[in-house]
Formats: C-alpha cells, sequence, structure tokens
C-alpha cells in the first residue's frame, strides 16, 4: 500500500492561505493592496474586533464586471499578468492571483463591486470557501470587501495570534505603511465603530506628522539623492531619536513597502558611532528604481525583494543617508562632547544619591586598585587574583533588586513633575501605552491620555528624575513591542522592571571617577546574585594567581 498520495484541494487551499495569512493584519494589506492597484483615490477600511470578526474595506476604484467578479476569489487568477516576461516588469502590488483565494478559503467572504461602465453592479458570497451565490446589485462604482470570521476553519492558527491590542497594532502598521505610500489617495480607518483617522490626499510631511507624533517629526531630516539607477527620497532622523526595534524604519521602493536587511543595514552604517550599536534610527525612504532590476516574487507576502545589484542599491542608500548627515554638521566629533556629558551627569548622580553600606569589601583590597578600561570594565586586585566586572551589567543587577524591593513592598518612590510633560505619539505607540498604562502606574508614572495620541505626564519614578521624560517613555514602549505581549500583568511588570534597571543603569562609555568605581563595586558586594544581570550576562569574572600562572604558562 502505498504512503505517498495527493492532497485534496481542499488542504491545498489552506495550506497556501496559511503562506500568505499569518494574522487578520496580513488579509488588511491584501486587500489595501487591491484596492490600490484598482486606481482607487479613497480606500475605508473597517475592522471589528482587530479583525477576526470582520474585516470590510471599500474603494471607489475601476470595480470588477460581472466576469471578472465570478473570477477573482478563485486561486490563481489575475488581471496583473499575462505572460511569463510580465514578472519582470511588475507594476502593481499584487500579481500572483492568491489573495482573495487564500483568505476565501480560511473565512466566509463577500465581494460587491460595479464598474463605471456598469449601471448595477454584483454581489458575490462565499461561506466555508464554496461559493453561496452571485446576485445584481445597486452600488456605487468600485469594490467592497467583507471578510467574516477569519481563521474559522485554522483554529490552530487562533492560538498562536496575541490579543485584539496587538493584532489591531500590526493591523495599524500595515495601514501606515500604505497611507506613507500613497499620500494622494485619501485612507479611512475605523476599529469597533471608532475612527481612527480619516486623511485626505495631503503632503507627506503633513501624513508623517500625522501618523509618526511630533516626538519623532521634530527630528527628521529631509533627504534626496539620484544616481544613474537609483533615485532616493524621504526623512532620516537626528541621532537623538533611536528605537530599540525597527518599528520606524520605513522603506518603500517603487512604492511597495518591504523589509530589507541590506537596507537597514546601509543606512544603520551611515551613522556609524553617532548611535549606539544596539538601536536604530528612524528613517522613511522611498527608492525608485529600474522595475527590471528588483525582483519582487521572492516572498509569500511580497515584504521583501531582491536586487540584480545588491551592492549598487546598498551604496546608493549608504552615501544617500551619509551625505544628508554631513550637510546637516552631524559628526561624531559635533555629538561626542554633549552626549558624553548627559550620560555622566545622569550617572553621576545615581551613584551620588546611592545610600551605600559602609563595610568593608571583602575581597578588593582597596580603591586605588580600580581600574576602569575603556570606559567599560573595571579591574581590581583580590586576595587571591583579579576581578572583572562589566560596569552597566554590575549597575543592572543593583537597581533592578532595589526595583524589585520596591515594587514587592508597594513602597516605590515617585517624583512628581514640576509641570507635566505632552507626549505626542504616533498611532501605534499611542495604543500601545494606552494597552499598558496600568503597567506603568504600578511602576511609578502618572500618565492619562487627554486628546488622540496625546498623553500628559505628571510623575516619574524618583530614580528617573535626571531622564528625559519624553525618551524614557518611548523607550520603554519601544521595549515592550520589542519583547511582544506577555499573558500576564506580572510577566510585563517583571519586564518593566527589568527595563527600569537596564535604562537607569550605567553605560558603557560612561567615564566613571575612582570613587564611583568605589561606590559601585561597594553596592554589587551587598547585592544578592550579583554574577549575572537580570538578563542572564555575566557580571564579574575572577580568576586566581594560579590560573593566571597556568594561562602563562608559568605552572
Amino acid at each position: 500500500m502505498k504512503k505517498i498520495h495527493q492532497l485534496s484541494p481542499d488542504i491545498i487551499a489552506k495550506i497556501a492561505a496559511g503562506e500568505v495569512i499569518e494574522r487578520p493584519a496580513f488579509a488588511v494589506k491584501e486587500l489595501i493592496d487591491n484596492a490600490v492597484d484598482s486606481g482607487a483615490s479613497f480606500i475605508k477600511i473597517n475592522i471589528d474586533k482587530a479583525g477576526l470578526e470582520r474585516i470590510t474595506v471599500t474603494d471607489n476604484g475601476g470595480g470588477m464586471s460581472k466576469d471578472d467578479i465570478a473570477e477573482c476569489f478563485k486561486p490563481h487568477t489575475t488581471s496583473k499578468i499575462k505572460v511569463l516576461d510580465d514578472l519582470n516588469h511588475i507594476f502593481t502590488l499584487g500579481f500572483r492571483g492568491e489573495a482573495l483565494s487564500s483568505i476565501a478559503a480560511i473565512s466566509d467572504l463577500i465581494i460587491k463591486s460595479r464598474t463605471t461602465k456598469d449601471t448595477q453592479g454584483n454581489l458575490v458570497e462565499l461561506q466555508r470557501g464554496k461559493l453561496k451565490d452571485i446576485l445584481p446589485i445597486g452600488i456605487p462604482s468600485g469594490t467592497t470587501i467583507m471578510v467574516d470570521n477569519l481563521f474559522y476553519s485554522v483554529p490552530a492558527r487562533k492560538k498562536f495570534l496575541k490579543s485584539d491590542q496587538t493584532e489591531f497594532r500590526h493591523i495599524l502598521d500595515i495601514v501606515i505603511g500604505s497611507v506613507l505610500a500613497y499620500p494622494k489617495i485619501r485612507f479611512s480607518l475605523t476599529h469597533n465603530n471608532k475612527l481612527i483617522f480619516d486623511l485626505p490626499p495631503q503632503d507627506i510631511l503633513k501624513r508623517i506628522k500625522t501618523l509618526l507624533g511630533d516626538s519623532t517629526f521634530n527630528y527628521l531630516l529631509p533627504l534626496n539623492y539620484k544616481d544613474s539607477y537609483v533615485r532616493i527620497s524621504g526623512f532620516i532622523s537626528t541621532p537623538q531619536i533611536t528605537t530599540q526595534t525597527q518599528s520606524k524604519n520605513f522603506i518603500f521602493i517603487n512604492q511597495r513597502k518591504v523589509t530589507d536587511k541590506l537596507i537597514s543595514l546601509a543606512v544603520k552604517e551611515s551613522y556609524g558611532n553617532l548611535i549606539e550599536p544596539n538601536v536604530y534610527p528612524v528613517f522613511i525612504l522611498f527608492l525608485s528604481l529600474p522595475y527590471e532590476i528588483v525582483d519582487v516574487n521572492v516572498h509569500p507576502r511580497k515584504e521583501q525583494v531582491s536586487f540584480v545589484d545588491a551592492r549598487l542599491v546598498f551604496d546608493a542608500v549608504n552615501k544617500a543617508v551619509s551625505q544628508t548627515l554631513a550637510k546637516n554638521n552631524l559628526t561624531f566629533r559635533n555629538l561626542i562632547h554633549s552626549n558624553s556629558a548627559m550620560t555622566k551627569s545622569f550617572a553621576g548622580v545615581l551613584l551620588k544619591n546611592a545610600v551605600l553600606p559602609k563595610e568593608d569589601i571583602g575581597q578588593i583590597i582597596k580603591s586605588s586598585d580600580i581600574i576602569q578600561v575603556h570606559n567599560t570594565y573595571l579591574i581590581t586586585q583580590t586576595r587571591h587574583g583579579i576581578l572583572v566586572i562589566d560596569q552597566h551589567a554590575a549597575h543592572e543587577r543593583i537597581l533592578y533588586e532595589e526595583f524589585c524591593q520596591a515594587f514587592q513592598k508597594h513602597k516605590k518612590e515617585i517624583f512628581h513633575l514640576p509641570t507635566s510633560i505632552i507626549l505626542d505619539l504616533s498611532l501605534s505607540e499611542g495604543e500601545l501605552l494606552e494597552e499598558n498604562i496600568d503597567v506603568l502606574k504600578d511602576l511609578g508614572f502618572e500618565i492619562e491620555k487627554f486628546k488622540e495620541n496625546l498623553f500628559k505626564v505628571y510623575a516619574i519614578p524618583l530614580l528617573f528624575k535626571d531622564r528625559d521624560c519624553q525618551k524614557l517613555v518611548m523607550e520603554i514602549l519601544d521595549d515592550i513591542m520589542q519583547n511582544k505581549d506577555p499573558k500576564k500583568v506580572d510577566e510585563q511588570s517583571n519586564r518593566m522592571i527589568e527595563y527600569l534597571a537596564c535604562r537607569a543603569a550605567i553605560k558603557a562609555g560612561d567615564k566613571l571617577t575612582k570613587q564611583e568605581c568605589k561606590d559601585l563595586l561597594e553596592k554589587l558586594e551587598k547585592t544578592k546574585s550579583n554574577y549575572t544581570c537580570p538578563h542572564g550576562r555575566p557580571v564579574k569574572i575572577e580568576m586566581t594567581v594560579y590560573e593566571l600562572s597556568k594561562y602563562f604558562k608559568r605552572v
């Protein structure tokens, strides 16, 4: 009896759908792409319960005839390409004919459409992936697609989805990408009957300000570059504004939003030492390239592309960003003084105000023996050898234990700001902060929302009174976004405590006085679990004289 057999069409359809539609946001993306390709000047998106209950996308584009609407939901049916060579010159966002068939395989689908030439439209209804009816209806020209009960037929997929808030943020990020790519199209987005935005056709600068907020917009620099093959326009941030994630890295190639490690690396490399190694600048880049040197058919959701000459693209982006930074006098030499003064002041205040134990620190001989190496490591002599300490990891462990104790005892020390600080956040950041605002309150922040994407900060943890409040909150949001969303508030709170300790701790590169070195070691000696930081990295390495002698082949 043979073991190998051909899969049924139903199973094949569901597998294909799983590659294209992993979460509601990807269904939204496919529907928006179709609307853009139809020539629409207005695209309206309605979302119910993060897309799991219903997704509705309406456009005023060219619409479909009765014959086309009867074919559009079938696998591999498309109006975008006809012959193999068309794949080398793809001008549209969609082209494979997979989107609607993939969505139909895992949802209930209703499609309404009418061309400008027809006097009436048509409705197609599919239930459980099967055609139920095709009816004539009276509707304006354009297309409306309603997706109900997404993932009904693949319940395992639902298990991997996050909370409604998180899934909607993914949808919001998808929509924002389209809104930035097509500023001449009016976009409207509603979630659970709440209008998120209704943006008329407008200048790209106005869209960026609306979508990303003043906290980002005010630090953007215009960028323009052109060579024989590549034309680049857009905006990059000054080094003062960075993020822990690449959530504010927008790359558009021929108006298609993509993620591209090569381009991201080219941008980051251009900043060099202007930013820390573990952060990313903010940028919105629009690249125009000859269609024949870009292959968009390399990813199921068309999120990635490949280039005939990747080096050509890398060099162009690197040069464009470097020239823009230089033009604005943003060099490492110009920034080093202000940055070092800021970090030194913050770290110094923390150590100066710390209440340190007076007992002898045990194996450490004396403060004069403590050497700071490359403003990152402390080396000192012990009775039996040497001790090497990572100054950031050590201070992070100290602060983490202090925060944990205060949190458990509900004795949080709060610093009330002299005047409230207003945060003007991006749409996605506003949703994220609103979702996690109770956790922030538990940690000593007093924040309230008073207008769309505008929040007032009244108080912060005392430990952070010398920090830039707005930058602090933005970094916390980055951290939450980077670590996804834990199922329990306790997990979130513990991670936030780790975050607070990490951000408050002395950094690699901070110059410490001899007294500050001594204070840090005294504090560390009295801290439990002082061999690793909260993230598990080593705090200190000890080597005995015997081990050193063995290494140098003396014994």
